[in-house]
This record gives structure tokens, sequence and C-alpha cells, in this order.
């Protein structure tokens, strides 16, 4: 079980898959994630969600909609799972069941547009490229959003390569309770 760290769902606690392979954002790191960035009424994308962590969290400190996105069955049945328990309303959220590089180019050709990104890609399926190229490729994220990496250490230099020339600038890199956090922001 996860608890939420702050807002109006402060306390409350979430369950997790049974996933060996899913990792889960510590709750000092998310909480400090959330002091940086404000979220409030903005449109939160959540991308390997795994349990719906952060767009709870996002949720409970005040975003307008939070958007959960991972490939696993089992982890999409868990974040339904923790927004009914939670009483989330259904206007408040969307869920897609499905590979980042199939909902990329549907939020596109939709114009669907985000203005925070948090990504927790496995750190062992080498991921971390394959994304990086697609937020770069694709437009869904709003001049001025934010995109938010939890990555391994010494990531910076594979981050910097795809932001030095492109919409996405790399600002920032934190480590919270052993945890990376790459931040960027999107330029033009």
């Amino acid at each position: 079980m996860l608890s939420i760290t702050g807002g109006d769902y402060k306390g409350r606690k979430i369950e997790t898959t049974s996933r060996m392979v899913t990792r889960y954002t510590p709750q000092m790191t998310r909480k400090a994630f959330f002091d940086i960035i404000n979220v409030e009424g903005k449109v939160f994308l959540d991308l390997f969600a795994g349990s719906g962590i952060m767009g709870i969290e996002a949720l409970s400190r005040g975003a307008w909609k939070a958007v959960f996105v991972d490939s696993s069955r089992l982890a999409c049945g868990t974040i339904k799972r923790n927004l009914k328990l939670l009483r989330i309303p259904p206007d408040d959220f969307e869920l897609y069941c499905r590979d980042f590089r199939r909902a990329f180019p549907h939020f596109q050709a939709k114009g669907i547009e985000y203005e925070v990104v948090f990504a927790d890609p496995p750190f062992e399926k080498g991921y971390l490229d394959e994304l990086l190229k697609n937020l770069i490729r694709y437009d869904f994220v709003i001049k001025g959003g934010i995109v938010v990496i939890e990555a391994p250490e010494k990531s910076e230099m594979l981050i910097e390569k795809y932001t030095s020339n492109s919409k996405l600038r790399f600002i920032d890199a934190r480590k919270y309770a052993g945890v990376y956090l790459y931040f960027m922001k999107v330029v033009m």
C-alpha cells in the first residue's frame, strides 16, 4: 500500500500491483515533486502509471484532470480500483491501457494537450531513449509545459543529447530518496 502525501486525499492508502517489475516513486520523492511543481488546475499526464499514485497525487493536489497511461492490464486494473476506492469522479481522469508509443500519436491526432507530464519508465527495459525520441516527435505538451522523468543516475548525458536542439530543454536534475528526477520544459 502507498500513502498519498498531500491535498484532499492526504493519508489515504492505495493498492499497488503485484508485478515484480513495477517500481514505485518513494513517498519523499513524490512529496518533493509536488512541492516543486504546482499542478493546481492543470492537466497531468502519468506515463508508466503503475498504481496511478502520481496522477492520484496530482488530483489530490487540485489538478483539473489526470490521464494515466500504462501498457500492463494488471496495472490498469489496479489504477481503476484505486480511482474507485477514492471515489474520484470519472470526469476527472482518463485511463489508456496501451503502450506510450501508441498513446502519443493518439494524443496529437486528437489535439489533446498536457501541462505537466511525469514519466517513470522501467529502468531495465531501455525505454528512456525511446521515450525522449517520442516526446520530441509528437506535440501534445503545451509550450511552457513541464516534463519530469524518473530515470537512473547518470541519465543526464542522454537527456541532454536529445534536448539540446529540440523543443524540450533540460533544466534541472534532483535526487530524492535515491531516485533521480530530470526536469525539462517545452520551449517551442
